[in-house]
Protein backbone atom coordinates (compact mmCIF):
# COMPACT_ATOMS: atom_id res chain seq x y z
CA UNK A 1 0.00 0.00 0.00
CA UNK A 2 1.43 3.78 -1.01
CA UNK A 3 2.53 4.82 2.50
CA UNK A 4 -0.36 7.74 2.99
CA UNK A 5 -1.47 8.08 6.43
CA UNK A 6 -5.08 7.48 4.94
CA UNK A 7 -6.14 5.18 2.01
CA UNK A 8 -7.89 7.31 -1.10
CA UNK A 9 -11.38 6.19 -1.57
CA UNK A 10 -9.74 5.23 -5.19
CA UNK A 11 -6.77 3.79 -5.77
CA UNK A 12 -5.00 5.07 -9.14
CA UNK A 13 -2.53 1.74 -9.57
CA UNK A 14 -2.10 -1.89 -8.65
CA UNK A 15 1.25 -2.14 -8.79
CA UNK A 16 1.48 -5.97 -9.82
CA UNK A 17 5.59 -6.13 -10.40
CA UNK A 18 7.06 -8.82 -8.73
CA UNK A 19 10.43 -8.35 -6.35
CA UNK A 20 12.50 -6.26 -6.86
CA UNK A 21 11.03 -4.42 -9.30
CA UNK A 22 7.66 -3.75 -7.82
CA UNK A 23 9.12 -2.49 -4.38
CA UNK A 24 11.71 0.43 -6.36
CA UNK A 25 8.06 1.39 -8.50
CA UNK A 26 6.00 1.73 -4.71
CA UNK A 27 8.69 3.75 -4.02
CA UNK A 28 8.58 6.00 -7.11
CA UNK A 29 4.97 6.40 -6.61
CA UNK A 30 4.99 7.75 -3.02
CA UNK A 31 7.27 10.02 -4.33
CA UNK A 32 4.79 11.14 -7.04
CA UNK A 33 1.56 10.93 -4.63
CA UNK A 34 0.49 8.39 -6.37
CA UNK A 35 -1.95 5.99 -4.55
CA UNK A 36 -1.11 2.39 -5.27
CA UNK A 37 -1.20 -1.01 -3.92
CA UNK A 38 1.29 -3.64 -4.22
CA UNK A 39 0.48 -6.94 -4.90
CA UNK A 40 2.47 -8.98 -7.16
CA UNK A 41 0.58 -11.24 -9.90
CA UNK A 42 3.74 -13.99 -10.28
CA UNK A 43 6.58 -15.08 -7.95
CA UNK A 44 9.70 -16.02 -9.31
CA UNK A 45 11.29 -19.30 -8.18
CA UNK A 46 15.10 -20.14 -9.17
CA UNK A 47 15.67 -23.09 -11.05
CA UNK A 48 19.23 -24.43 -9.87
CA UNK A 49 21.64 -25.04 -12.62
CA UNK A 50 25.12 -27.52 -12.67
CA UNK A 51 28.07 -25.24 -11.41
CA UNK A 52 29.27 -26.26 -14.66
CA UNK A 53 27.52 -24.69 -17.44
CA UNK A 54 28.93 -21.22 -15.87
CA UNK A 55 32.24 -22.32 -16.81
CA UNK A 56 31.40 -20.16 -20.29
CA UNK A 57 32.02 -17.25 -18.15
CA UNK A 58 35.64 -18.13 -18.84
CA UNK A 59 35.78 -17.26 -22.43
CA UNK A 60 35.91 -13.93 -23.57
CA UNK A 61 34.41 -14.26 -26.99
CA UNK A 62 30.82 -15.41 -25.57
CA UNK A 63 28.11 -12.98 -25.30
CA UNK A 64 25.96 -12.89 -22.49
CA UNK A 65 22.50 -11.01 -22.47
CA UNK A 66 20.90 -10.58 -19.85
CA UNK A 67 16.79 -9.98 -20.46
CA UNK A 68 15.55 -8.87 -16.80
CA UNK A 69 16.39 -8.06 -13.09
CA UNK A 70 15.45 -11.30 -12.57
CA UNK A 71 17.99 -12.86 -14.78
CA UNK A 72 20.57 -10.51 -13.34
CA UNK A 73 19.76 -11.57 -9.63
CA UNK A 74 19.26 -15.40 -10.04
CA UNK A 75 22.68 -15.57 -12.10
CA UNK A 76 24.22 -13.34 -9.33
CA UNK A 77 23.01 -15.87 -6.92
CA UNK A 78 24.34 -18.78 -8.62
CA UNK A 79 28.04 -17.72 -8.98
CA UNK A 80 28.57 -15.35 -6.46
CA UNK A 81 30.13 -18.51 -4.37
CA UNK A 82 32.76 -19.29 -7.07
CA UNK A 83 35.22 -16.57 -6.79
CA UNK A 84 36.87 -17.51 -10.29
CA UNK A 85 33.91 -17.38 -12.11
CA UNK A 86 32.55 -13.77 -9.53
CA UNK A 87 35.95 -12.56 -11.24
CA UNK A 88 35.65 -13.53 -14.62
CA UNK A 89 31.66 -12.14 -15.26
CA UNK A 90 33.19 -8.83 -13.46
CA UNK A 91 35.97 -8.63 -15.92
CA UNK A 92 34.10 -9.83 -19.18
CA UNK A 93 33.37 -7.37 -21.96
CA UNK A 94 30.57 -8.65 -23.69
CA UNK A 95 27.73 -8.18 -21.30
CA UNK A 96 24.53 -6.88 -22.15
CA UNK A 97 21.45 -5.94 -20.83
CA UNK A 98 17.79 -5.34 -22.54
CA UNK A 99 17.87 -1.80 -20.60
CA UNK A 100 19.44 0.78 -18.32
CA UNK A 101 17.55 -0.73 -15.33
CA UNK A 102 18.71 -4.42 -16.09
CA UNK A 103 22.20 -3.22 -16.87
CA UNK A 104 22.03 -0.98 -13.74
CA UNK A 105 21.35 -4.15 -11.50
CA UNK A 106 23.86 -6.07 -12.83
CA UNK A 107 26.77 -3.64 -12.94
CA UNK A 108 25.34 -2.81 -9.01
CA UNK A 109 25.32 -6.50 -8.29
CA UNK A 110 29.08 -6.71 -9.67
CA UNK A 111 30.43 -3.91 -8.33
CA UNK A 112 31.70 -2.49 -11.43
CA UNK A 113 30.67 0.52 -13.77
CA UNK A 114 27.64 1.06 -15.56
CA UNK A 115 29.20 1.56 -18.38
CA UNK A 116 31.00 -1.99 -18.51
CA UNK A 117 27.65 -2.99 -19.55
CA UNK A 118 26.35 -3.00 -22.83
CA UNK A 119 22.67 -2.08 -23.47
CA UNK A 120 20.06 -0.44 -25.82
CA UNK A 121 18.30 3.11 -25.86
CA UNK A 122 15.47 1.42 -26.03
CA UNK A 123 14.98 -0.75 -23.25
CA UNK A 124 12.98 -3.92 -25.35
CA UNK A 125 14.34 -7.02 -27.55
CA UNK A 126 14.01 -4.65 -31.00
CA UNK A 127 16.57 -2.26 -29.27
CA UNK A 128 18.76 -4.83 -28.13
CA UNK A 129 18.82 -6.51 -31.38
CA UNK A 130 19.24 -3.34 -33.10
CA UNK A 131 23.11 -2.86 -31.79
CA UNK A 132 25.76 -3.09 -33.59
CA UNK A 133 27.19 -7.06 -31.53
CA UNK A 134 24.00 -8.74 -33.15
CA UNK A 135 23.87 -7.55 -36.80
CA UNK A 136 25.75 -10.25 -37.91
CA UNK A 137 27.57 -13.03 -36.37
CA UNK A 138 31.54 -13.35 -36.55
CA UNK A 139 32.94 -16.70 -37.48
CA UNK A 140 30.03 -18.60 -35.47
CA UNK A 141 30.22 -16.15 -32.31
CA UNK A 142 28.87 -17.54 -29.21
CA UNK A 143 25.69 -15.88 -27.48
CA UNK A 144 23.82 -17.47 -23.86
CA UNK A 145 21.23 -15.69 -23.04
CA UNK A 146 20.00 -15.26 -19.25
CA UNK A 147 16.52 -15.88 -18.77
CA UNK A 148 13.82 -17.64 -17.18
CA UNK A 149 11.57 -20.32 -18.15
CA UNK A 150 8.68 -20.49 -21.03
CA UNK A 151 10.48 -16.55 -21.97
CA UNK A 152 9.94 -15.30 -25.15
CA UNK A 153 12.11 -16.49 -28.21
CA UNK A 154 12.53 -13.70 -30.17
CA UNK A 155 16.71 -12.72 -29.39
CA UNK A 156 16.88 -16.23 -29.60
CA UNK A 157 15.69 -17.02 -33.24
CA UNK A 158 16.68 -13.18 -34.56
CA UNK A 159 20.32 -14.42 -33.60
CA UNK A 160 20.56 -18.02 -34.94
CA UNK A 161 19.06 -16.42 -38.47
CA UNK A 162 21.80 -13.86 -37.98
CA UNK A 163 24.20 -16.98 -37.34
CA UNK A 164 25.33 -17.29 -34.27
CA UNK A 165 25.39 -19.97 -32.07
CA UNK A 166 22.79 -19.36 -29.15
CA UNK A 167 22.05 -21.48 -26.13
CA UNK A 168 19.96 -20.33 -23.17
CA UNK A 169 20.30 -19.87 -18.72
CA UNK A 170 16.74 -20.41 -17.73
CA UNK A 171 17.32 -19.38 -13.93
CA UNK A 172 14.23 -19.47 -13.08
CA UNK A 173 10.45 -19.72 -13.30
CA UNK A 174 7.14 -17.60 -12.94
CA UNK A 175 4.62 -18.81 -10.19
CA UNK A 176 1.15 -16.79 -10.90
CA UNK A 177 -0.38 -15.27 -7.86
CA UNK A 178 -3.90 -15.82 -6.85
CA UNK A 179 -4.26 -12.14 -6.08
CA UNK A 180 -7.44 -12.73 -3.88
CA UNK A 181 -6.15 -11.24 -0.81
CA UNK A 182 -6.09 -7.50 -2.06
CA UNK A 183 -6.87 -4.99 0.61
CA UNK A 184 -9.63 -3.16 -1.05
CA UNK A 185 -12.42 -4.20 -3.82
CA UNK A 186 -11.55 -4.66 -7.39
CA UNK A 187 -13.91 -1.80 -7.97
CA UNK A 188 -11.86 1.32 -6.01
CA UNK A 189 -8.97 0.34 -8.38
CA UNK A 190 -8.40 2.60 -11.66
CA UNK A 191 -5.97 1.14 -13.69
CA UNK A 192 -4.51 -2.15 -13.45
CA UNK A 193 -0.50 -2.74 -14.33
CA UNK A 194 0.22 -5.63 -16.59
CA UNK A 195 4.17 -5.67 -17.47
CA UNK A 196 4.07 -8.91 -18.92
CA UNK A 197 1.86 -11.79 -20.58
CA UNK A 198 2.04 -13.87 -17.42
CA UNK A 199 1.30 -10.79 -15.00
CA UNK A 200 -1.43 -9.83 -17.73
CA UNK A 201 -3.04 -13.35 -17.89
CA UNK A 202 -2.68 -13.59 -13.58
CA UNK A 203 -4.62 -10.44 -13.50
CA UNK A 204 -7.86 -11.30 -15.74
CA UNK A 205 -8.08 -14.78 -14.05
CA UNK A 206 -7.98 -12.44 -10.14
CA UNK A 207 -10.89 -10.59 -12.37
CA UNK A 208 -12.25 -14.05 -13.07
CA UNK A 209 -12.38 -15.15 -9.80
CA UNK A 210 -13.95 -12.33 -8.48
CA UNK A 211 -16.65 -12.26 -10.88
CA UNK A 212 -17.80 -15.70 -9.82
CA UNK A 213 -18.32 -14.49 -6.25
CA UNK A 214 -20.25 -11.87 -7.04
CA UNK A 215 -23.73 -11.89 -6.26
CA UNK A 216 -25.21 -9.49 -8.86
CA UNK A 217 -26.50 -10.95 -11.52
CA UNK A 218 -25.46 -8.87 -14.28
CA UNK A 219 -22.09 -9.75 -13.84
CA UNK A 220 -22.82 -13.14 -13.00
CA UNK A 221 -23.24 -14.27 -16.77
CA UNK A 222 -19.81 -15.51 -17.96
CA UNK A 223 -20.97 -13.60 -21.46
CA UNK A 224 -20.47 -10.19 -19.97
CA UNK A 225 -17.07 -11.02 -18.57
CA UNK A 226 -15.23 -8.75 -21.13
CA UNK A 227 -17.50 -6.21 -20.53
CA UNK A 228 -16.28 -6.60 -16.75
CA UNK A 229 -12.58 -6.73 -17.71
CA UNK A 230 -13.07 -2.93 -19.83
CA UNK A 231 -14.13 -1.10 -16.18
CA UNK A 232 -10.15 -0.91 -15.84
CA UNK A 233 -7.94 1.49 -17.75
CA UNK A 234 -4.98 -1.45 -18.39
CA UNK A 235 -1.54 -0.02 -18.61
CA UNK A 236 1.15 -2.44 -20.45
CA UNK A 237 4.91 -2.96 -21.72
CA UNK A 238 4.05 -3.86 -24.98
CA UNK A 239 1.96 -4.26 -28.26
CA UNK A 240 2.08 -8.04 -27.61
CA UNK A 241 0.31 -7.71 -23.94
CA UNK A 242 -1.97 -5.40 -25.68
CA UNK A 243 -3.09 -8.24 -28.40
CA UNK A 244 -3.52 -10.76 -25.27
CA UNK A 245 -5.85 -8.43 -23.49
CA UNK A 246 -7.55 -7.41 -26.99
CA UNK A 247 -8.14 -11.70 -27.16
CA UNK A 248 -10.07 -11.42 -23.88
CA UNK A 249 -12.38 -8.51 -25.60
CA UNK A 250 -10.65 -5.17 -23.70
CA UNK A 251 -11.08 -2.09 -26.17
CA UNK A 252 -8.26 -0.79 -27.69
CA UNK A 253 -9.26 2.45 -25.87
CA UNK A 254 -8.45 0.96 -22.14
CA UNK A 255 -5.17 0.14 -23.51
CA UNK A 256 -2.00 2.13 -22.87
CA UNK A 257 1.34 1.31 -23.89
CA UNK A 258 4.81 2.58 -22.12
CA UNK A 259 7.30 4.57 -23.87
CA UNK A 260 9.39 2.36 -22.22
CA UNK A 261 9.61 -0.76 -20.15
CA UNK A 262 10.69 0.77 -16.92
CA UNK A 263 9.58 2.30 -13.73
CA UNK A 264 10.08 5.61 -14.70
CA UNK A 265 7.43 5.48 -18.18
CA UNK A 266 5.29 3.83 -15.92
CA UNK A 267 4.34 7.21 -13.52
CA UNK A 268 4.60 8.97 -16.90
CA UNK A 269 1.60 7.11 -17.89
CA UNK A 270 -0.23 7.44 -14.76
CA UNK A 271 0.71 11.33 -14.47
CA UNK A 272 -0.83 11.76 -17.91
CA UNK A 273 -3.87 9.47 -17.16
CA UNK A 274 -5.10 11.62 -14.25
CA UNK A 275 -4.89 15.03 -16.72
Amino acid sequence: MSSQDEQPQSIQLLNTRPTPMGEELTVLLDESNISSIHSPAISIEPTPQPSVIFNALLSSNTLFIFVSKNAVKQFFEAISQYPELLNAAKSHQQLFAVGEGTAEYLAQLLTIPKTNIHYPLQSDSDGLLAMAPFNHANRMQSVIIVKGNDGRELIKDTLIEKGFDVSEWSLYKRIPNDLKALPVPWTDIQTLLATSTDIANALVNGLQLALSKTNNGALSNPENFPQYLNKWQWLVFSPRIKVYLQTKGIDDSRIIICEQMNNSSIINSIQRLAK
